[in-house]
């Protein structure tokens, strides 16, 4: 049993295997679970293991850009399923639930190949949108804003955007289950 509110099982990919029932949400070797901010975030497993070539990033730059992943991926959920069922789409996440016809161990495994590897994959080849300046040059040689629409998630893949929609991450109005057992999140 585990004491400390924060922590969450680790499986290795033998555990997955042998074990029947998996505690959700869990940490393994390539997502980490953090249970403060009910959120997964790569590991640097995942991205060798997926070619993400992160150059001579120093420790430090490396879990900025791993943050950056989670953040952008969050942050379209949020502004999609609203404020209000937010909680309940990371809760969701957290606990394997996707949309029909999927086990959580399926909804985990496209959460990190189709959503958190292709956001980073996008990230580590054109960097964070959101960083980038929200002007253009005209031709005239004048600056000019972009009016950049928050809910159009100019900063994520578009395949990202397809799966959160496909595993209902995105609809305020697809909750699967109102029953929420907070206590397990």
């Amino acid at each position: 049993m585990l004491d400390d509110k924060f922590t969450v099982p680790f499986y290795s990919e033998q555990d997955k295997e042998e074990l029947d029932d998996l505690i959700y949400p869990y940490s393994d070797e390539f997502m980490k679970y953090d249970k403060s901010k009910h959120q997964y975030y790569l590991t640097l497993e995942a991205l060798t293991k997926y070619g993400i070539d992160m150059g001579d990033m120093q420790p430090d730059e490396l879990k900025s850009f791993i943050e950056k992943v989670t953040r952008a991926v969050y942050s379209y959920i949020k502004v999609k399923a609203g404020v209000t069922n937010y909680a309940k789409m990371m809760y969701r996440i957290a606990k394997g639930l996707g949309a029909k016809n999927l086990t959580k161990q399926d909804f985990r495994k496209i959460f990190l190949e189709d959503v958190l590897i292709v956001q980073a994959e996008k990230m580590a080849r054109e960097g964070y949108a959101k960083d980038m300046p929200k002007t253009i040059i005209t031709e005239a040689g004048r600056t000019k804003a972009v009016d950049l629409a928050e809910n159009d998630g100019y900063w994520l893949h578009d395949d990202v955007i397809t799966t959160l929609d496909a595993l209902n991450l995105t609809n305020s109005q697809y909750i699967k289950n109102s029953n929420i057992d907070w206590s397990e999140y």
